[in-house]
């Protein structure tokens, strides 16, 4: 009895030393159940689990505040879910100049997504001079002058990168989007197609491929590429080429055909297709809206070369009661109807805010001049 009285005094000697040494030991030793934790987070979020991985990193956060390996991985993890304003909020108090090379890429990449382009591009300069051999700071940092608008210097780093990195996929990526960003679609689709070669089975570049062959005029192609490889395209990318093949029918339709009974071929077919394409906004609740207005504004140009003018008036107005704004285009379509419906009054006033946004718009300061000539001072009702 005596013995075991002794061996519990003794354990309780040594107790005070044992959560002394807790106190004191590593952090990684004495919390490895957070580590674990930590880890798990991580790796749901590399596998896109965010549902999981977010909750995870906030309560471990709290738990552990000035745990800096851990705040770095969540800041990660919120750039990755698209959560750019919290990641940027939980990082901007923190020297950049200390951050590991993933956090600080992350960091950049969230601001230029907030827009914040002036930070974004000085985050992405500062990486580059600390981390020299890494192409993506450098092709992050082209992206962002790309989208501040910085043209020239994109183009001039782009020449650069494109010497320093020959054959290397990302900065084809790159190198296309900044000639998306100044318009160059052509130029854009010549950077796809050499991505092509080099990597055919690229689902990314031929997506992309086929967006730019609809931005330089042909969606019927784009349409064609698409259409071999199922789920290529997100909806709302088949609604908008849907709405483009539809404008470029109509704009065959404007010039009509030599045949009389042929004359409204095309515009009719771009009708046809016009409600088509707004049945199908209709029906995705989600994403159509924009499309449905789409289609309801475009079909005014249609009925305006269709010559059903008290269609495009009647559209028109009630396209005004919902307080639709409209394009030049479908504002000179139903200046047009006016003119045609001998109203020139309606009709001057419409080609005026036509001219107010393209003052060097022909047809339009020919419209107007003949609305002014059907505004004699005998004809007051007009």
């Amino acid at each position: 009895m005596r013995r075991r009285f002794a061996a519990v005094s003794r354990l309780f000697r040594f107790l005070p030393l044992v959560f002394g040494l807790c106190l004191f030991m590593p952090h990684s030793l004495c919390a490895l159940s957070s580590s674990l934790s930590h880890r798990q987070a991580v790796d749901m979020a590399r596998r896109g689990h965010f549902a999981e991985a977010l909750p995870a990193f906030a309560e471990l956060h709290r738990n552990h505040p000035s745990d800096l390996p851990l705040l770095y991985d969540y800041c990660v993890a919120l750039s990755w879910a698209g959560k750019d304003a919290q990641a940027a909020f939980l990082l901007e108090d923190l020297n950049p100049q200390q951050m590991p090379r993933y956090v600080l890429e992350a960091f950049a990449k969230s601001l230029r997504n907030l827009k914040s382009f002036k930070k974004a591009e000085s985050l992405y300069r500062l990486g580059v001079a600390r981390f020299r051999v890494y192409p993506s700071l450098r092709l992050g940092l082209l992206c962002t002058l790309v989208d501040a608008g910085k043209h020239e210097e994109a183009a001039e780093l782009g020449q650069a990168l494109e010497k320093l990195y020959p054959g290397h996929v990302e900065t084809q990526f790159a190198l296309a989007y900044a000639a998306q960003g100044r318009g160059d679609y052509v130029a854009a689709l010549r950077r796809y197609q050499v991505i092509l070669k080099w990597k055919p089975q690229s689902r990314r570049a031929r997506r992309l491929e086929t967006l730019a062959l609809a931005a330089i005029g042909d969606p019927f192609l784009a349409e064609e590429t698409a259409s071999r490889r199922p789920g290529l395209l997100r909806t709302e990318e088949w609604h908008r080429l849907k709405a483009d093949q539809a404008a470029l029918v109509t704009r065959w339709g404007e010039y009509g055909s030599d045949l009389p009974e042929q004359r409204f071929a095309e515009t009719d077919r771009a009708l046809a297709m016009l409600e088509d394409n707004e049945q199908a906004a209709r029906s995705d609740q989600r994403r159509g809206d924009a499309f449905v207005r789409r289609a309801r504004v475009d079909r005014l140009v249609a009925l305006r070369d269709r010559v059903s003018m008290d269609r495009v008036v009647g559209q028109y107005l009630s396209l005004q009661a919902e307080r639709v704004e409209l394009p030049a285009y479908a504002l000179q379509a139903v200046a047009d109807a006016h003119l045609y419906l001998e109203k020139p009054r309606q009709a001057a006033e419409l080609y005026r805010q036509v001219l107010d946004t393209q003052p060097g718009n022909f047809e339009a300061a020919r419209g107007l001049f003949f609305a002014y000539v059907g505004l004699p001072e005998r004809c007051p009702t007009c």
